[in-house]
């Protein structure tokens, strides 16, 4: 890639549009201070992305802007352009650009662009980097400053290995970070372990609890189920002993109405056969009623007595059921009771704990603050030790470079002393030999000193002449760059229909491409400038006026115009729009009249019918006289009449006029011809300077084959005047060395003696330094111990604390778990002991309801028993009734006999009755008392956990549920023996276990984690090392070519120093000069420190080549041999690279093959081109 040219415009003092031409291998960039040099540097630096300030030396970005002076305004932005061929030889344009409102613009080809695209376009390794591409003063003395690391990192850089280091440096991270995360889960598996253990134990109670739990549901299933099947296999039986006597009972009832019915009519019969005895039947029948009413108590007693068994029995299992749940509640209450003391005394462990954990944390916290003042104490001193130390080592450096220099200096008097009585033999004959030489010089320098002044004459007058069309053709180039921003103003606000109204502007930037919308009337007409006035005051708003193709479309403009409340707006569509204009002949005739606008404007016919809307019949004439004249002849005629001057008398007859600051449509009419003119210019000046530009090269051909000519003639003179002016100053010269020679021999004598002495002097100096250095050294040694040692400990103490706190942790985690429980089971207490209140109340009410129901049977059974010794009593006085009727029918004894059988049938029959329904009772009552049974069975398997629907029902016989029902005794039994069991501690347990696990799997991931982040640090390592040792190495070999070439019989190495692997040791930069040892840079003077530096960075600039070199005063601190050192190195690397070097050295001038001088006037840089490859090839060429 090769620069061609650099343009910039408004950067800095760089006000003009400035073009420098840089097609060449080395241009040279001269001129005074102050005169904007550095400001091209500051250009191309800004160009490639340079974020830095300081570097491109502003305050603020908006700095580079050319602020003005005296007779230039300040620029609106700046502009930096660079023209280069790139790899495959395509010219490419890359700009940047700055507006005074902040806007950065990049552009590639005159293509909007950002920074990335341009370093794609440029490519080339150290292209954008400010030490590669562009090297200055300032970043030479830093190299020269610098220490082994930062020389280091520039070789890195050159290395290309700076995505390896931060790789490296973010594995390093990682890795650090991952080995804190392994110190920190180890804390927290030890915690975690120490809880696993402590909450072993409780678990396996708890897991022992559940197996027996487990067992008890287990046993208790079948148990349940089995009871439960033969309860209810007993009332099925019951059931059907009770359906067997309801059918006896129903045998009987029918064997009673048939004695009834028998007994009746033995009755009846025996009534109407003797009347006699109805006395004794009455009697009879009166007992019966008696015993009837009887026997119905005795039923309703029995009943009662009954339901009242009903519920005593009822009630009595109720009780049960509550006794049940008043001891299951008072051994929960106790358990409860025991849980709360036990956790309460852990509670008060943990607090006691916690206190003491605190107090040792505190401890080691104040250990930790005294140990971290000591160790600053102790790394304050080893700072001030190492700074002494520093300038111990700093004293002694001077010294040995005032002895080296002592030595260099004593054997160049040495040899000077051995030189002087031959120098003084010389030096007669040459003086001799000069005055002869002088005499045939002087004739020659005045010949051409003639020639010269001839051919001077010539130059100075095609100076002037270049001069003048020089500025001539700026002028123009000014004239058209104003000429083009007047256009581009004034196309930009035709465009964007500036000065028309805000509802114009907001419909035509919303329906630009609306091809129905065509345009105002303004833009659609031409208007000679001698009637802009009167046509604009014609037309007044109307020619702002909108003509569209279709009246279809304007709907949806003026909904968008309401939507947007931007104003309003006149429609002119050509499909309906249809003016009546009638011309009158006659009117033409009359004196100075103009004609009718429609005629004297020039538009396309398709637009006719709006054109001829908006003026219609209006006319122009020359004057208000003119006007008024026609209006009075032609009153009769609908007419608009305007004079040029912009008077006008409408159709009415109402006249306006007078003076007018400024009218907007005149204006825009005015912008429309302005456009047009400064077009016609705009081509004109293109022309002229065309013309201009090609005078110029005749003129520049001229002048540069003259200034040629005059420059060999003062080339000839100045060698003649250097050969004269040697020839004189060698003549002096030797004559002053004679006359000098033993006075210069008795002062190296003496000089050679106060060498020696302060030799003496230094070695002794030098041993004190030594001893001091050692004796510091060996302190820093036993500080640094101390520091290790404290370190040591503060990490141990760190370690210490962080248990402490993990611990602290724990315990409080600990102390809230049990704080919770403890609250909980509080809760439970106060409920449960409630529940004991409220059941042993409803067990009294219960009790005292079952001895009052007690009662009242007995009471019951008492009126029962009376009622059946009544009932008897009824039965032996019908006995003794019918024994009296027995005796009164002594012939009819075979009736009576049989009506008292019947009697006895009937009571017989009943008797039994009675007997089956106290049976059936009692057997409702053994249901009762089964379903009682059942439903405690039921909620004694609550008790336990089992629910109804989990009874496994399966026949068994009597001992088999009696065994299964002692098993289940004896783990209740067991159950109560192993106590209070907190279950939550098998939750608890399992998730510390899953969090152990966890932590050790995570451990196990971290460890790998490790390994493999260090193996990926190793690979880095090994792969950046070979890359840095391969660039370190041709660095090298590079740096020791330079050094050769500009140190003859020197050398230079690049030394590594410190430990550590290849790219993490320091660089030292070694030099030997001839007859001399290897010296580190610092030693040596600072034009040989220059060339040094300069070696290193043509080393770099092989390695990791950039397509330029920007060199900005490097040769500053250079005599003029060793700028003709650089200026040879420099062309020996042109077929390498591009370079573009500022300077103010005549050497480093005269390499340039283009050479552009910059000068300052009114504060505004200007560049004056001088191309010496032209001058050669013009040279070559025959005159």
């Amino acid at each position: 890639m090769n620069l061609l040219e650099m343009r910039i415009k408004g950067f800095k003092s760089f006000a003009k549009n400035t073009t420098l031409n840089l097609n060449a291998n080395i241009v040279s960039i001269v001129g005074p201070n102050g005169s904007g040099k550095s400001n091209i540097v500051d250009a191309l630096r800004w160009l490639l992305g340079e974020q830095s300030s300081k570097q491109i030396r502003i305050s603020e970005k908006y700095d580079v802007i050319f602020g003005g002076s005296e007779k230039f305004p300040p620029a609106k932005k700046a502009e930096v352009y660079i023209k280069i061929k790139d790899d495959n030889g395509k010219i490419r344009t890359i700009g940047k650009t700055l507006s005074a409102d902040g806007k950065i613009q990049y552009k590639i080809d005159n293509k909007n662009a950002r920074l990335k695209d341009i370093y794609d376009v440029i490519g080339g390794a150290g292209v954008g980097k400010s030490f590669y591409s562009i090297i200055s003063q300032d970043q030479v003395r830093e190299l020269v400053s610098a220490s082994s690391d930062q020389l280091r990192i520039i070789i890195e850089d050159a290395a290309g290995i700076k995505t390896y280091l931060e790789k490296k440096e973010i594995a390093l991270k990682m890795l650090n970070q991952t080995k804190e995360n392994l110190d920190r889960l180890n804390d927290v598996l030890y915690e975690v372990e120490k809880r696993v253990r402590s909450l072993s134990n409780r678990a396996s109670r708890a897991r022992k609890y559940m197996e027996y739990n487990n067992e008890l549901k287990t046993i208790g299933i079948k148990y349940f189920g089995a009871k439960s099947l033969d309860i209810d296999k007993k009332i099925k039986n019951i059931e059907t002993a009770i359906q067997e006597n309801k059918d006896k009972i129903k045998s009987y009832l029918s064997k009673s109405f048939e004695v009834e019915r028998l007994y009746k009519e033995l009755k009846k019969e025996i009534e109407e056969k003797e009347e006699q005895l109805s006395i004794y039947g009455e009697k009879i029948e009166n007992f019966r009623q008696r015993l009837k009413s009887y026997e119905e108590m005795k039923i309703i007693l029995e009943k009662e007595i009954n339901d009242l068994n009903s519920k005593i029995v009822e009630k009595d299992w109720e009780r049960k059921k509550f006794e049940e749940d008043l001891q299951k509640n008072t051994k929960r209450h106790e358990e409860v009771k025991d849980l709360l003391n036990k956790y309460e005394s852990e509670n008060e462990k943990y607090i006691e704990e916690i206190k003491i954990v605190e107090n040792e944390k505190r401890k080691i916290e104040s250990s930790i603050s005294e140990e971290i003042n000591k160790l600053t104490e102790l790394k304050e001193d080893i700072k001030k030790t190492n700074n002494l130390l520093k300038e111990l080592e700093n004293s002694k450096n001077k010294l040995i470079n005032e002895l080296a220099d002592k030595e260099e200096r004593l054997k160049f008097l040495t040899t000077e002393k051995e030189t002087l009585e031959k120098t003084i033999d010389r030096l007669e004959n040459e003086l001799i030999k000069l005055e002869s030489e002088l005499n045939s010089i002087n004739k020659k320098e005045e010949k051409l000193n003639n020639e010269i002044f001839d051919k001077k004459k010539i130059v100075d007058e095609q100076h002037t002449q270049l001069a003048n069309a020089y500025n001539y053709l700026q002028k123009l180039k000014h004239d058209k760059d104003l000429t083009e921003r007047k256009i581009q103003n004034l196309s930009l606000q035709i465009t964007e229909y500036e000065g028309f109204s805000f509802a114009i502007k907001k419909l035509f930037e919303a329906f630009h491409k609306d091809e129905n919308l065509i345009d105002v009337v303004l833009n659609l007409i031409e208007v000679p400038e001698e009637l802009e006035t009167a046509i604009t005051m014609v037309a007044g708003y109307r020619l702002q006026n909108i003509v569209v193709k279709d009246s279809k479309h304007i709907s949806s403009y003026i909904n968008y115009l309401k939507a947007e409340k931007a104003g309003r707006v006149t429609f002119l569509p050509l499909d309906l729009i249809n003016p009546k204009i009638r011309k009158f002949k006659e009117l033409e005739t009359e004196p100075g009249f103009y004609g009718y606008i429609i005629d004297l404007i020039n538009y396309k016919n398709e637009f006719k019918n709006a054109i001829q809307y908006v003026f219609g019949n209006a006319i122009v004439v020359d004057s208000l006289n003119t006007a008024l004249t026609i209006k009075n002849r032609y009153k009769n005629i609908s007419l608009t009449i305007s004079t040029t001057d912009g008077e006008i008398i409408n159709t009415s007859g109402a006249i306006t006029g007078g003076f007018s600051k400024g009218n907007n449509s005149t204006l825009l009419l005015t912008r429309k011809r302005e456009l047009q003119t400064l077009k016609y210019s705009l081509d004109e000046l293109n022309n002229e300077i065309k013309i201009q530009e090609e005078l110029l090269k005749k003129l520049e051909y001229e002048y540069k084959k003259n200034s040629l000519e005059l420059r060999k003639l003062e080339d000839k003179l100045n060698e003649i005047k250097y050969n004269r002016l040697n020839g004189s100053n060698s003549y002096k010269d030797f004559k002053n060395n004679y006359d000098s020679a033993k006075k210069r021999y008795n002062e190296i004598i003496k000089r050679i003696d106060s060498y020696k002495i302060r030799e003496e002097e230094i070695h002794f100096e030098l041993k004190n330094i030594n001893n001091e250095i050692e004796e510091n050294k060996e302190k820093i040694i036993l500080l640094e111990k101390n520091v290790s040692e404290i370190e040591k400990i503060n990490k141990s103490t760190h370690n210490e604390l962080r248990l402490k706190i993990a611990k602290l942790d724990e315990l409080n985690l600990y102390k809230n778990s049990i704080t919770e429980k403890i609250n909980n089971y509080k809760t439970e207490y106060s409920k449960i002991k409630n529940d004991i209140k409220t059941i042993e109340n409803t067990i009294e009410s219960i009790n005292t309801l079952l001895k009052e129901l007690k009662s009242s049977i007995n009471r019951k059974k008492d009126d029962l028993i009376e009622y059946e010794k009544e009932i008897k009593n009824m039965n032996t006085e019908i006995e003794d009734a019918f024994k009296m009727m027995r005796m009164s029918r002594e012939g009819k004894s075979e009736k009576f006999d049989e009506l008292e059988r019947l009697e006895m049938k009937k009571n017989e029959l009943k008797d039994k009755i009675d007997e089956l329904k106290n049976l059936s009772h009692e057997l409702d009552l053994e249901i009762q008392n089964l379903n009682h049974e059942k439903v405690f069975l039921i909620e004694k398997a609550k008790n336990i956990g089992i629910d109804k629907e989990n009874f496994l029902y399966e026949e068994l016989n009597e001992q088999e549920i009696l065994a299964l029902e002692r098993r289940i005794e004896d783990i209740k039994r067991t159950l109560k023996h192993i106590g209070s069991v907190d279950l939550a501690v098998l939750d608890e347990y399992e998730m510390v276990k899953k969090e152990l696990d966890d932590r050790k799997k995570q451990k196990e991931d971290i460890l790998q984690s490790i390994k493999t982040l260090q193996e990926g640090i190793e690979k880095i390592d090994n792969e950046a090392e070979e890359k840095y040792l391969n660039t370190f190495k041709l660095v090298n070999e590079k740096f020791g070519f330079y050094i050769k070439e500009l140190f003859v019989g020197g050398d230079g190495i690049l030394k590594m120093i410190g430990d550590g692997k290849a790219f993490e040791k320091g660089v030292e930069i070694s030099v030997k000069k001839p007859g001399r040892n290897f010296q580190k840079l610092q030693l040596f003077s600072g034009g040989e420190k220059a060339l040094i530096t300069s070696a290193f960075l043509f080393a770099l600039m092989n390695v990791n080549p950039s397509p330029f070199y920007l060199l900005d005063e490097i040769d500053a601190p250079l005599d003029d041999i060793n700028a003709g050192k650089l200026a040879k190195l420099i062309k020996n690397n042109i077929e390498k690279t591009q370079f573009i070097i500022i300077t103010h050295n005549k050497l480093m001038m005269e390499i340039g093959e283009i050479f552009h001088g910059i000068t300052m006037r009114y504060g505004v840089s200007q560049v004056v081109p001088v191309d010496f490859k032209f001058l050669e090839e013009l040279d070559k060429s025959p005159l």
